[in-house]
């Protein structure tokens, strides 16, 4: 399968500044997402429920306090399962960061290819404090909001 039939561009509220976050509540009777891929990377978050992503050839279990990382242009989509599923996805270009924080991100995306990132409850509700805290600023827009 070509890669760029199944391109999938992202769109940014705000044109400027290439990140998206969306919290979404999916029903176990939902049917698959199409096969995608983009130059963004794309950070799951679940909250509860359950469900399966497929990334490069390897289907992924997806449960309560599981991150899931996808790579820049990484095929991929959301398989879902019996039982509904609550997340948060963050969407976003590389080009956002820039100096050495830039230069780290690249070196972290070449040298690991980890996907699935297990956390305990106590990782789990730091970042729900933190998902909390970034959707609100993303949606206040306050000065320096695009600042890292």
């Amino acid at each position: 399968m070509e890669k760029d039939k199944i391109y999938e561009k992202i769109s940014y509220p705000d044109i400027s500044f290439p990140f998206v976050m969306r919290t979404l509540s999916i029903q176990s009777y939902s049917v698959p997402s199409s096969l995608r891929n983009h130059p963004e990377i794309e950070i799951q978050y679940i909250h509860q429920g359950s469900g399966f992503y497929f990334i490069k050839n390897k289907k992924y279990l997806l449960s309560k306090n599981t991150l899931l990382i996808i790579h820049p242009y990484e095929v991929h989509n959301f398989i879902p399962s019996s039982s509904s599923l609550y997340k948060t996805s963050i969407i976003f270009h590389p080009k956002i960061f820039s100096g050495k924080f830039a230069e780290n991100i690249e070196k972290l995306l070449k040298f690991n290819s980890r996907h699935q990132i297990f956390l305990t409850e106590e990782e789990g509700n730091e970042i729900e404090i933190i998902l909390r805290r970034m959707e609100k600023e993303f949606r206040e827009k306050k000065k320096f909001w695009k600042e890292i």
